[in-house]
């Protein structure tokens, strides 16, 4: 039986209260020296010289990432974010909306529908009911969350300078890869390592209950880390199952994606899960480690995308950005000495030892903040 709201609060449909709408540029439309954000419907916010709408909204990935984001100025967004205003904010607070519908995505998530890129119906949004209550207690409620959220992003800040460091690190050991100041010689991936493809999921796959196994997919792989939040299963028969097993030290290379700027980007395999393999859209690279560190290759390839590399190889269909094992086994990459590459990999494996260390407190945090959103919207946060 579902829980009744506290007196005085109301649910209603959020197409009552809100003015939703979409942007109009291509995911393309950005300007690295743009004053103004540019949203899509990746998590990171890149920039644009110019702006079409000024309010505070919530921001709704249509696609691909399915995040939610706040904001209040000037900026631009892409054909497929929604814009959410509301109409009257006496009776809606922006910024209650925010944490409500940062809440329910993964409500939406499910709902998604769609092939290669899921995608939010505006109608899903509308018929969102969120409960409301009186202006006072929403404003006390976004304060309480607001303190939260700030310890997360204390914590994630402390995990950002550390990748910040761990870049520079590489600049300063090996240089920029784009130009090889110190003339390393160069090689090809697909010579020094064998460059594979996933698991492609199809209709036969998705019936088949039998034989499955856990699979890393494009949420799962981002810069030099993984996201294991949420790990799907997919059949793999006995004699498919070498060929896309995951190992250890196998370099994840992210091959298709909504965001141009977001293919090529990788990360090492730790062997975090057992038996996993990777679907289609992830390039395994499994590379011969007498001569190179697979954790090299990874923050080369990662600083070489942030350069526009994968994107200048890459080839678009039906709004996916993809690049293909041949690019990647092209690829060429530099070959420092590899008692230079081991410290690296050194001081790298080190750093996530320490953060591994620091994940009991960061998992305490985020259950904090999860079970006060989930009192807050319930009615049992505010007395």
């Amino acid at each position: 039986m579902q829980r009744e709201l506290p007196e005085g609060w109301n649910k209603f449909k959020l197409g009552e209260l809100t003015r939703i709408r979409t942007g109009k540029l291509d995911v393309n439309a950005q300007d690295i020296n743009g004053k103004y954000p540019f949203f899509t419907c990746s998590q990171k916010v890149y920039s644009i010289d110019f702006y079409d709408y000024d309010c505070e909204c919530v921001l709704v990935a249509g696609n691909g990432d399915l995040n939610v984001k706040y904001y209040n100025g000037k900026f631009n967004a892409y054909q497929r974010t929604y814009i959410i205003e509301s109409l009257d904010q006496r009776i809606l607070d922006v910024k209650y909306l925010y944490y409500f519908l940062n809440k329910y995505i993964s409500i939406l998530r499910n709902k998604s529908i769609g092939g290669v890129i899921k995608y939010i119906k505006l109608g899903y949004l509308k018929d969102i009911k969120i409960p409301i209550p009186k202006l006072e207690i929403q404003k006390k409620i976004v304060y309480i969350l607001e303190k939260s959220e700030d310890t997360k992003r204390l914590r994630a800040q402390a995990d950002e300078l550390t990748q910040q460091l761990l870049q520079s690190l590489f600049l300063e050991m090996f240089g920029d890869p784009a130009n090889n100041p110190n003339g390393f010689d160069q090689v090809k991936l697909g010579d020094i390592g064998d460059v594979s493809s996933g698991l492609t999921l199809n209709g036969q796959r998705r019936n088949n209950k039998q034989n499955l196994y856990p699979y890393l997919r494009v949420a799962n792989v981002f810069r030099n880390k993984f996201n294991l939040s949420e790990i799907k299963y997919i059949h793999v028969s006995n004699s498919e199952l070498d060929r896309f097993l995951l190992k250890k030290n196998d370099v994840l290379i992210v091959e298709g994606h909504g965001n141009i700027e977001e293919i090529g980007r990788s990360a090492v395999w730790n062997g975090q899960i057992s038996n996993c393999v990777h679907q289609n859209h992830i390039i395994k690279v499994r590379l011969n480690e007498k001569y190179i560190s697979p954790f090299f290759v990874s923050y080369f390839l990662n600083m070489y995308g942030n350069n526009g590399y994968f994107s200048s190889k890459s080839r678009t269909t039906s709004g996916l950005n993809t690049i293909s094992t041949n690019k990647v086994k092209n690829t060429k990459v530099c070959l420092p000495p590899i008692g230079l590459q081991k410290k690296f990999e050194r001081i790298v494996v080190n750093m996530k030892q320490i953060q591994d260390i620091q994940k009991p407190s960061k998992q305490h945090i985020e259950n904090l903040f999860n079970s006060l959103v989930q009192k807050a919207f319930k009615g049992e946060l505010i007395k």
